[in-house]
């Protein structure tokens, strides 16, 4: 929260790391409290605060997505074909 009092901030940006998890905003609720409290900080997700999009939590839905749409069953075979060919890092 230091950097909240810091005094010089006036937006924060989640990364999207942190929205891995559905619950993400539950975990930062105090975050949320005291940027509210001081006023003038937005805490923005980099989608949904920048990009003026909805935030889509890929990572955190990830076992229902692949139970809804499981990957081919040679994806990581492919995957690691092209990463040894120079195609991807």
């Amino acid at each position: 929260m230091a950097i909240l009092r810091a005094g010089f901030l006036n937006r924060l940006v989640i990364a999207h790391h942190t929205l891995r998890d559905l619950n993400w905003r539950n975990t930062f609720r105090q975050l949320f409290e005291e940027a509210g409290r001081l006023g003038g900080i937005s805490v923005i997700t980099y989608a949904g605060g920048l990009l003026n999009r909805e935030d889509e939590l890929l990572e955190a839905m990830r076992r229902e997505l692949y139970t809804r749409e499981p990957p081919p069953k040679d994806y990581l075979e492919r995957f690691r074909r092209v990463k040894d060919e120079g195609g991807g890092d």
